[in-house]
């Protein structure tokens, strides 16, 4: 795959420096995107602007120096992460590389600038970049990839915890369906003192399984993983409830409806609706405020 020409821009209010620059770039064969500016203000005008991949600084400029100009340039969003390779033929000592390396110059060149030098800087700040370039890449996909097993996860235990309740729903349901057969039969059928004592035990004993089915812990621990924070939550709008309550707002943050609630309740749905009006009113909800949003929400 060929590699879009990386984009250079040239700051020096020399024009033959400019020149001299330019026409080293030009010979080389990876084809450089060329950019100029003859002082600091322009040059960071372009770099805000064009973004280039690199940039060649003079030290030594009227108005704006090339210090001024880099510190500026790493205060800005926009061009703090652009490589500057500094030049200069007056400040040459150890101390003047040190302010500029500082101050986040890459590189740093002493005039004359010869050919081969520039053109190694170049390509190591070029192979720099690209570098950088890839490893963001790389995060960015890791970060994406991660994201997506957490939402698959996410969606996996929901899912888990939704079809347990459903299960135990729709078990609860069945036992309350062949209790009201059995008190029918109860009230229709001629029986004897032994067979309608023995009936009626059993109903109280289905009964009884029912509301054994209502400890729900499998689905309290599926619940507790997909929303860790939630019970804390409730507890800093309303104080310590219940735990029909607390099942309630389970339910309620699942999005359940007010005939799978009262399923998994083993209550009608008409005291569904009586809990939900005593929870909102805990909650300090106004009476326009939706309870099942502000639940959600949580």
């Amino acid at each position: 795959m060929t590699k879009e020409p990386k984009t250079l821009l040239i700051i020096d209010d020399d024009p033959e420096n400019r020149a001299i620059v330019i026409n080293y770039l030009s010979n080389n064969p990876e084809n450089y995107t060329i950019y100029t500016a003859p002082d600091g203000y322009t040059g960071i005008e372009i770099a805000r602007e064009e973004k280039p991949d690199l940039i060649i600084l003079d030290w030594q400029m009227p108005g704006m120096d090339g210090i001024e100009v880099l510190r500026v340039m790493k205060k800005n969003e926009c061009t703090k992460d652009i490589p500057v390779i500094m030049y200069t033929g007056i400040m040459t000592d150890s101390n003047s590389l040190r302010e500029a390396l500082e101050l986040g110059a890459y590189d740093f060149l002493r005039k004359p600038i010869q050919p081969i030098e520039l053109e190694a800087r170049i390509k190591a700040a070029i192979t720099l970049i690209e570098k950088n370039q890839e490893q963001v890449q790389n995060e960015k996909k890791i970060i994406r990839l991660e994201k997506q097993k957490l939402e698959i996860e996410l969606k996996n235990k929901n899912k888990e915890a939704t079809d347990y309740a459903m299960f135990l729903a729709s078990k609860n349901e069945s036992l309350v369906n062949i209790v009201e057969k059995l008190k029918l039969f109860l009230l229709t059928g001629s029986l004897a003192q032994s067979q309608y004592t023995y009936i009626s035990n059993l109903i109280s004993e289905i009964h009884s399984n029912v509301e054994a089915q209502q400890n729900f812990e499998r689905f309290t621990e599926l619940f507790n993983q997909l929303h860790p924070s939630f019970s804390k939550k409730i507890e800093s709008y309303s104080g310590e409830l219940s735990q029909n309550e607390v099942k309630l707002l389970t339910f309620i943050k699942l999005n359940f409806t007010n005939k799978q609630i009262s399923s998994l309740l083993n209550v009608s749905s008409s005291a569904v609706e009586k809990s939900k009006y005593r929870l909102k009113q805990r909650l300090n909800l106004r009476p326009e405020e939706s309870l099942t949003q502000f639940v959600i929400a949580l």
